[in-house]
């Protein structure tokens, strides 16, 4: 007994230390003392190292034999917490860059006022922005130079917008754009990882009870000489197919594999335009960004070939950048800029088409808004119409085969008792 309470006290201590080590890190040092930043980065290195394993002996002393899987979702859910967190900071500093340019506030200054209210990473980060700012390097470059991880959408309008002199409406136009997409992103994915999780989770366990189980329940029915009822019979059947053809159900589990790599790469931080499958997802986004960024031009009066030619070079997204510059082509060699997009697969012939009457009636820049607008909300009720068929489906036929596995034991079982009472 006294040795299993210092088992279980030992994590605890660990846990303890390590979030007394992080809170000296964040609170315990002068951070304007340059000397200090290897201690601090000592402090907090081995502060997570003594927290994450306490938790993971923890987990293994509750658990026993599911420790593996506690211990995947606890770092899945650290590193997301970790980098939601930070994202949530800089998403702060960069409202505080929108607000600034709006009301025409100098960026180094904004930048230099949040950092001056913080003593941690993204008060450092917000310092060096602040220096490249007062040094006169542009916005998206001062922020890649500072390690300052913003969209690539932010990146574009940083760029473009402070090219162009709309860098207020540019970056806020941008940010309210990445609110709506993860907001459909969101409800998608944990949509879709409940799914794949649950279907490959428990057809696992299935797959393992038709191999290892079903054949050692076939042969005591033989022994005890029962009729095989014909549900337990197309059960033995199926589970016979299992045992040798399991490699052809390689390929559905890498698919649902793939989906669940999604969803925890979301959640742990990875970009959607990085992931596979995802990125399919976000063509009608950026699609929409091209129209936005065409509808800011024609506001400023600018040749929408020279914008074309612009995004080509510096959009973040290379298949985008590809198609652009198949437009710009185009476009140089005479061809009208609506049918030069709608060649390169970024607009529709209805689009080009609406396009074109609304160059003759003086009021692109709203059609091409409101089109944009129009091309996000399709892409999500898309997304979420598929769901809405895709998920209720997927749980029904699981409960059909649950209930296929459980009648076709059961009733033999339930006879056997029967028989033998």
């Amino acid at each position: 007994m006294f040795d299993t309470t210092i088992a279980a006290l030992g994590p605890l201590a660990l846990i303890a230390l390590g979030l007394t080590l992080l809170w000296v890190a964040a609170s315990g040092i002068d951070r304007s003392a340059t000397s200090n930043d290897l201690v601090v980065m000592l402090l907090r290195t081995v502060g997570w190292v003594m927290l994450l394993v306490g938790l993971l002996v923890m987990l293994a002393f509750m658990s026993h034999v599911f420790a593996l899987f506690l211990w995947i979702v606890t770092i899945v859910v650290l590193i997301s917490t970790v980098v939601r967190y930070f994202a949530a900071e800089q998403q702060s500093l960069l409202w505080a860059l929108t607000v600034a340019a709006e009301r025409g506030i100098p960026l180094e200054s904004a930048a230099r006022a949040f950092a001056e209210e913080r003593n941690d990473r993204i008060g450092r980060r917000a310092t060096r922005l602040a220096d490249y700012l007062e040094a006169g390097v542009p916005l998206s470059l001062a922020l890649k130079r500072s390690k300052t991880f913003v969209p690539s959408s932010i990146m574009l309008a940083a760029d473009l917008g402070q090219e162009s002199g709309t860098l207020g409406a540019a970056l806020r136009q941008a940010a309210g754009q990445i609110d709506e997409s993860e907001t459909t992103l969101r409800w998608t994915l944990e949509s879709l990882f409940y799914v794949a999780f649950v279907i490959l989770f428990s057809g696992g366990a299935m797959t393992f009870l038709m191999i290892k189980i079903i054949p050692v329940f076939k042969r005591i029915l033989e022994d005890f000489g029962m009729d095989v009822p014909p549900v337990t019979e197309a059960l033995i059947a199926v589970s016979d197919a299992l045992a040798s053809g399991w490699p052809l159900l390689l390929p559905l589990v890498l698919v649902w594999s793939l989906f669940i790599a999604d969803g925890l790469g979301w959640y742990m931080g990875v970009s959607p335009n990085n992931l596979p499958v995802l990125n399919r997802l976000w063509w009608s986004a950026d699609c929409a960004l091209v129209l936005r960024w065409l509808a800011t031009s024609v506001r400023q009066q600018r040749p929408l070939a020279e914008v074309i030619r612009t995004l080509a070079i510096r959009f973040p997204q290379h298949r985008v950048r590809m198609r652009l510059e198949h437009a710009s082509s185009r476009i140089d060699r005479g061809a009208d800029w609506c049918d030069s997009l709608r060649s390169a697969g970024l607009i529709r012939r209805s689009e080009s088409a609406l396009f074109k009457t609304a160059e003759r009636a003086g009021n692109l820049d709203w059609t091409l808004d409101e089109m944009a607008n129009s091309g996000v909300r399709r892409a999500a009720y898309r997304i979420r119409a598929w769901m809405n068929i895709a998920f209720p489906v997927a749980l029904l036929l699981l409960g059909l085969i649950v209930l296929f596995i459980t009648v076709g034991i059961l009733w033999p079982l339930a006879a056997m008792i029967e028989g033998l009472a």
